[in-house]
C-alpha cells in the first residue's frame, strides 16, 4: 500500500469495516457520490461479505452508504477482473508497461453499459483503483 494516502474519513471507514467483518482492508475509496469501495486482502473476501452478505448490509447500514468489496490480487489482470465483477470479460489484456500501461477489457455487448455505469461511474472507479494499485494509466472497455 506504499504511496496510497488515506483521508481521516477513509481511515475511520477502514477501522469500522475491519472491526465489523474481521477482514483486512488494504484500501478504502470514497467516491463523489458517497459510495465506498473496500479493497480486501486475497482470501478475505468471504469474511468481508459475511454469511448471505450480512457484513456488507450491516456496513452499508452503519455507514449510510453503498458499500462494495473487491478482493486484491498481486496480478493486475486478476485484480482488474475482480474490479469488474460480476461482469465476466470476454478478454482482458494489459498492454504496455512502465511508461503507459493500458488495460483493455472486452465485454459482451449486453454487458457494456453495466461495465461503464451510469454517467461513467463504474469505469471511472475501475480506472482510479487500477492506477492506485497497479500503475495502470488507463482502462478501456471494448
Amino acid at each position: 500500500m506504499a504511496g496510497i494516502k488515506l483521508s481521516g474519513d477513509e481511515i475511520g471507514c477502514i477501522a469500522l469495516f475491519e472491526g465489523l467483518t474481521k477482514a483486512t482492508a488494504r484500501d478504502c475509496i470514497i467516491d463523489d457520490d458517497g459510495s465506498i469501495t473496500f479493497i480486501v486482502n486475497e482470501g478475505d473476501m468471504g469474511r468481508a461479505i459475511g454469511k448471505g452478505g450480512s457484513n456488507i448490509r450491516q456496513a452499508s447500514k452503519i455507514l449510510k452508504r453503498e458499500v462494495t468489496v473487491v478482493e486484491y490480487s498481486e496480478d493486475p489482470v486478476k485484480f482488474i477482473r475482480n474490479l469488474v465483477y460480476p461482469i465476466r470479460p470476454v478478454k482482458l489484456k494489459i498492454e504496455g508497461k512502465n511508461s503507459k500501461a493500458v488495460a483493455r477489457i472486452s465485454v459482451s455487448p449486453r454487458d457494456r453499459a453495466a461495465a461503464i455505469g451510469r454517467r461513467g461511474k463504474n469505469i471511472q472507479r475501475i480506472k482510479k483503483i487500477a492506477a492506485r494499485h497497479h500503475d495502470v494509466d488507463d482502462v478501456v472497455i471494448l
